[in-house]
């Protein structure tokens, strides 16, 4: 989460918050949600993340990020999705896009509220 900036996007950008997100799966639709801010995009920082919200032997759907190894380890069953596939019209991991997407819209609404407020309140 972050504003645009140039250079690399995802994991790797710089001077971005790092969000990890898991949302429970109910048939098509989408269930609880989870989300936190990591300190570093490794595969050590999100499992904390996970132990610390997700059920031991659930089934975590991910990409292909080597992060994710191990994660057999700690008690959960895990299934890639390669991102570059397409299923339908709809992306690999649609849910949890949509709560991403989400959650940027309602920061930016806040700020962009917040930006156009003068000192007495009222929208300019």
């Amino acid at each position: 989460m972050g504003s645009k900036v140039s250079g690399k996007r995802g994991r790797g950008a710089e001077g971005k918050s790092i969000i990890a997100v898991a949302v429970e799966i109910n048939g098509r639709k989408t269930g609880r949600m989870r989300l936190a801010k990591i300190p570093k995009a490794t595969g050590e920082a999100l499992s904390g993340f996970i132990e610390n919200n997700i059920e031991k032997s659930s089934k975590i759907i991910s990409d292909a990020w080597t992060g994710y190894t191990g994660l057999d380890k700690l008690g959960y069953e895990h299934e890639i999705q390669n991102s570059s596939l397409k299923d339908g019209d709809e992306e690999i991991l649609p849910n949890v896009h949509q709560i991403a997407s989400l959650l940027k819209r309602w920061l930016f609404g806040t700020h962009q509220s917040y930006l156009n407020k003068n000192k007495f309140g009222i929208l300019s």
